[in-house]
């Protein structure tokens, strides 16, 4: 994906927080957060309640967020990061955001204990981050090309679909794809094979992992760039993030292209992936960024960003307000059944990680 935020909306902002810091006339929040992913008046409502004019520049690439935060950047009072980042960076112990005033977080009792709890596997006791918005890696797929063929018998709720070779070989004329990212799919693969996803053993890697990815290889393509070549058809079906398969949904109908898409989570279970709200560690405006924090927590507030990007989030207060149709859909509400099953992927040190690279060149060399 491209940066897509706006020069003028980019300088403009700038001017604003200077204009704001040299007259301290205003009260500004410069938000740093992904493309089209808070409600269209979230920002507005927080102005009408706080005073608070939020400059708000969008990404598209999480590789932007990244740096900004590792070069301790204090252009921004709050970000948008993901979960995973966070992990590495604290195993690291290279702490790029500040330390959460739990005090301030009068909000925060509005969020799912299980979730909170489940999250803190990565950011201990939640001292650094609140959870935004999460999902899931699993499959997309195009509803009518699946079910054809597969003669209206397609298994669309299990990694059957897409890690039994013999289920391949009847969708390899219509597109196969892995997401391009290694030390997310190989997990699954264990997972599936009924090993633990989080092993950091690299024999379990090399004599189950590369052993069965090499018999899927042959009819996958590995890409990131899923949204829009699922919307024009060129995939059929995907492994890959909840996201990025909600998103080729949208692309298909806005541009009428006829392919519906839809997603599943395998009921054998998978990784799911949170974004995170981080205040980095030299924000110019913490105060600000902390009433922003609270505003995000209330129910409704964040009710009408998951009604608006269709993103679960943990704020358990706010599911009244949700709209029945994403709520009751449990591949983006999963059962408590399903719930179980979801895990967090550990941080994989640097040497298990080339090994995960290897396995995965070797694959797509194939």
């Amino acid at each position: 994906m491209r940066l897509r935020t706006k020069a003028l909306s980019v300088m403009l902002g700038s001017l604003m927080a200077v204009a704001a810091h040299s007259e301290g006339a205003e009260r500004v929040l410069n938000f740093y957060n992904w493309s089209d992913y808070v409600a269209e008046d979230t920002l507005e409502k927080f102005t009408e309640q706080t005073g608070i004019t939020v400059n708000l520049v969008e990404f598209d690439e999480e590789e932007e967020v990244n740096t900004l935060l590792d070069d301790g950047s204090s252009e921004y009072d709050l970000v948008v990061t993901s979960l995973d980042y966070m992990a590495q960076r604290l195993l690291m112990q290279k702490t790029v955001f500040q330390n959460l005033n739990q005090a301030k977080l009068v909000n925060k009792g509005n969020l799912d204990a299980e979730a909170m709890a489940f999250v803190a596997q990565k950011d201990p006791f939640n001292n650094y981050g609140v959870p935004y918005l999460w999902g899931t890696v699993g499959i997309g797929y195009d509803v009518d090309a699946v079910e054809k063929a597969f003669n209206g018998n397609a298994p669309t709720n299990s990694w059957d679909l897409l890690l039994d070779p013999r289920n391949l070989k009847k969708l390899q004329h219509c597109g196969v794809a892995f997401v391009d990212t290694p030390n997310e799919v190989l997990p699954i693969i264990i997972n599936y094979l009924g090993g633990d996803p989080n092993t950091m053993d690299k024999d379990i890697y090399y004599g189950m992992a590369q052993k069965h990815l090499k018999k899927l290889a042959p009819y996958v393509t590995f890409t990131s760039d899923i949204s829009e070549a699922m919307s024009e058809g060129e995939f059929c079906a995907v492994l890959g993030w909840s996201g990025d398969v909600l998103y080729g949904a949208d692309l298909a109908e806005e541009n009428e292209t006829g392919i519906e898409l839809a997603y599943s989570i395998p009921r054998e279970g998978t990784s799911a992936w949170y974004d995170m709200l981080v205040i980095p560690k030299h924000a110019q405006n913490v105060d600000e960024a902390y009433e922003f924090l609270n505003f995000l927590m209330q129910p409704e507030i964040i009710a009408d960003v998951t009604n608006y990007v269709w993103y679960p989030n943990v704020n358990s207060a706010s599911n009244e307000f949700v709209d029945e149709e994403i709520l009751g859909d449990e591949n983006i509400y999963p059962t408590p059944a399903i719930q179980r099953k979801l895990y967090l992927l550990s941080v994989a040190p640097k040497r298990l990680a080339k090994h995960q690279q290897t396995i995965w060149d070797n694959a797509r060399a194939q």
